[in-house]
């Protein structure tokens, strides 16, 4: 039984663990950063502390992890110093800038014919694609490739699967909840799949994976797009990543560098500043990029926040700083690959005009000029400062070199595979499934409340402020299916009436209460989490009778909703997370997870409650 105190951490001994049988037609067999202990049906309580990084090398690659597929070269890239030698000064500074586009555009949008603009006339070196259909947009990039006169780079933010930014695509529950399968054979298997559904729609750059290690649980932007807390777990799940994907044939940019992890400020309001010692950045912030470059990472995304043990400032954005850029990531890290800008329309680094802003990013290191507002203005301003002095062209050629360089790697212009079929897509999901149900980490049950009884009807009250489209549909549906009576209640505005009535049904409710919080990261909006009068309603009922806490999402909610009988963490709010989190309440899947953050008050990471799931419930439907 777990209690209140502070969880055991007892190292776990003996054989690792096997995948076998991962999805359908492929098997992976790996062992496991953390092996799993044994497990119980109720009740009993395992942990494991966290041994040494693997040291045996890359998870075998999968079947669809063929870089092979990824495309026939274009001709123009095959001698990246003698194109560069026949660009004008324009159309090199052009090669730096990667506006963003929306995805799933058509040819009669006012963006698609922009974008043909600015890929012809002003000749920029790529794009960032945004969400939309996976059919319009592998139409859109041919069209933008075949006009332009050097191929280009097609990034995408893919941090948990295609789904992401491709409607349709592949979505999986994100880092953390990786991190709590502590198996890096997952990382990767996930990258490489991630690289085959996105060069199908002609995406050959994935700004993935987060390497930030996520210290501070206020961090409103970060969170479970982290793997974790220690740097050793996300350095391990970091370099997984970065050869999946690149395995697969992509470019991987590993983010947001030197880290965005201890931090309670986002940036993409204003400029975080990072008060870590240089000894404490060498020694966690930097782990994981150190680790992805010894991996042969491809890219390295800055970060808008202010690092003053490095600069000695905290009014400069890591992204405007030769000390970061240049002396520490250049030099000191020896890492020779893209340094790409975080966005340029991000309030982190709005000390100065765009262009201006543009200009004193390359002249700190940046080779990759990410969504600046106004594309053909930042081209015109780096012409200027070379012509002014204030950049040398020798600077530019330096960029446009790495550039080409990267297009020659991901083989850019060149044909891309076909969509991937029925059949692999399924695999491609039964992944994620996988995945999903690994993660589910139960951190205390001191009543035997999962799984749950058989006999009970369950009431499901939902938390969910924003983001998450209907939120706890997935997961009432899920529960149904394995044959539970299900009556469901959403609160996404609390009003004092609304929790008024909520509370009245949970102590009057028959059978089981599940109550669950759905938050995420979510750009700009400068929190996470849900509403303190949600909080307080949560502890009042968690008072009052035993309930089933869930939280989907940002998992440090759980610290401040009392001390329900039983939690559960699913760590992400998309349906795949759902499901298995029914699933494991259901007793028809095992749970294993451990978790890879600290929760207060008195949880360490590694810790997490075992069960073997219930052949009667694993026998039913599966939803």
């Amino acid at each position: 039984m777990v209690g209140h105190g502070a969880p055991p951490l007892r190292a776990r001994h003996g054989a690792a663990a096997i995948i076998a049988a991962l999805v359908a037609a492929a098997v992976l067999s790996t062992t496991a950063l953390w092996a799993a202990g044994p497990a119980t049906t109720r009740g009993a309580a395992s942990a494991v502390g966290p041994p040494a990084a693997r040291t045996d090398g890359a998870p075998p690659v999968d079947a669809w992890c063929d870089s092979s597929i990824a495309a026939n070269g274009h001709p123009s890239l095959a001698h990246a110093d003698t194109l560069l030698a026949t660009l004008s000064l324009r159309e090199k500074a052009a090669q730096l800038v990667m506006p963003w586009i929306p995805g799933g555009l058509s040819p009669t949008d006012a963006a698609a014919k922009e974008a043909e603009r600015l890929a012809r006339d002003v000749g920029v070196g790529g794009f960032i694609v945004g969400r939309g259909g996976a059919p319009g947009t592998r139409a859109t990039v041919q069209r933008l490739q075949g006009v332009a006169a050097v191929p280009l780079l097609v990034a995408s933010d893919l941090e948990w699967g295609p789904g992401m930014r491709l409607d349709g695509g592949t979505v999986y529950p994100g880092n953390m909840a990786l991190g709590a399968t502590r198996d890096t054979a997952l990382a990767y298997a996930q990258g490489c799949a991630t690289a085959r559904e996105a060069l199908a729609s002609g995406i050959t750059v994935a700004f993935a994976p987060v390497a930030d290690v996520n210290v501070d649980p206020r961090n409103p932007i970060i969170n479970t797009r982290s793997y974790g807390e220690d740097p050793r777990l996300v350095a391990a799940m970091t370099r997984a990543a970065v050869r999946g994907l690149q395995d697969g044939g992509m470019l991987s940019v590993v983010k947001h560098f030197p880290g965005h992890g201890d931090t309670h400020t986002d940036s993409h309001v204003a400029l975080p500043v990072v008060r870590a010692s240089r000894a404490r950045l060498d020694s966690v912030e930097l782990v994981p990029f150190r680790t992805a470059i010894q991996a042969g990472v491809g890219g390295v995304m800055t970060a808008h926040l202010a690092v003053p043990a490095i600069t000695g400032r905290t009014d400069v954005p890591a992204t405007l700083s030769a000390n970061v850029l240049r002396g520490l990531l250049r030099d000191a890290m020896s890492f020779d690959g893209l340094v790409v800008t975080d966005a340029l329309d991000m309030g982190g680094v709005a000390i100065a005009t765009p262009e201006e802003v543009a200009v004193r990013a390359v002249a700190a290191g940046a080779d990759v000029l990410l969504q600046p507002p106004h594309p053909e203005r930042v081209v015109d301003a780096l012409v200027r400062a070379v012509r002014d002095g204030r950049l040398t062209e020798a600077r530019l050629d330096a960029s446009v070199r790495r550039i080409l360089r990267a297009k020659q790697r991901v083989r850019a212009g060149g044909t891309r595979p076909q969509p991937p079929s029925d059949a692999l897509r399924a695999r491609f999901r039964t992944l994620a499934d996988s995945i999903a149900a690994r993660s589910i980490t139960l951190v205390r049950d001191s009543d035997g409340l999962i799984p749950l009884r058989r006999d009970a009807p369950v009431l499901s009250v939902v938390f969910a402020e924003r983001g998450t489209r209907a939120p706890g549909t997935t997961f009432a549906t899920s529960l149904r299916a394995l044959g539970w009576q299900v009556t469901s209640m959403v609160v996404t505005r609390p009003t004092p009436a609304q929790l008024r009535t909520v509370e009245r049904a949970i102590r009057t409710a028959p059978g089981t209460v599940v109550i669950s919080t759905y938050a995420h990261a979510a750009p700009g909006a400068g929190t996470i989490g849900v509403s303190e009068d949600a909080r307080a309603a949560i502890r009042r009922a968690a008072a009052a009778r035993p309930v089933i806490y869930i939280a989907f999402g940002d998992p440090y909610v759980a610290s401040s909703v009392g001390a329900p009988e039983a939690m559960l963490l699913a760590w992400s709010d998309a349906a795949v997370a759902q499901r298995a989190a029914a699933r494991a309440v259901a007793g028809a899947s095992a749970i294993g997870g451990r978790l890879p953050i600290s929760l207060a008050p008195s949880y360490a990471p590694g810790w997490g409650v075992m069960r073997t799931a219930v052949p009667s419930a694993s026998d039913d439907a599966t939803p």
